[in-house]
């Protein structure tokens, strides 16, 4: 088994927000979680992007642009088969319009049989 933990980030929360949106809309993300071999697929954003109150109207604080995925793949063979599919293409173009940059780190289990 394979995990993928995947920083995203960009220059605003709304530019992030929208291409998570955007992400979802062109049907990569489902075609993502179909996969065969594909485990898990969940996105995450900081919790306080969640809430409209007065901490996000005060112009003192500036929440992370960022935003967390957490792929977990049965082989490393399945995790780079996704990357071959037409749909993984989406995900460089959206990045692209949207001005985000991504970091992520590769986690190999091994699972006793």
């Amino acid at each position: 088994m394979i995990n993928l933990m995947v920083r995203y980030k960009a220059a605003s929360l709304d530019a992030l927000v929208r291409f998570y949106a955007e992400l979802q809309l062109s049907g990569a993300v489902a075609k993502t979680r179909s996969e065969k071999g594909c485990l898990r697929y969940e996105y995450f954003f900081p919790a306080v992007t969640l809430f409209d109150n007065e901490v996000l109207k005060d112009p003192a604080f500036k929440p992370q642009a960022e935003m967390f995925l957490w792929e977990q793949w049965e082989s490393r063979e399945a995790q780079q088969a996704h990357t071959r599919e037409p749909h993984f293409k989406t995900f460089g173009e959206l990045k692209e319009k949207y001005g985000v940059s991504s970091t992520f780190d590769v986690q190999d289990i091994l699972v006793p049989f």
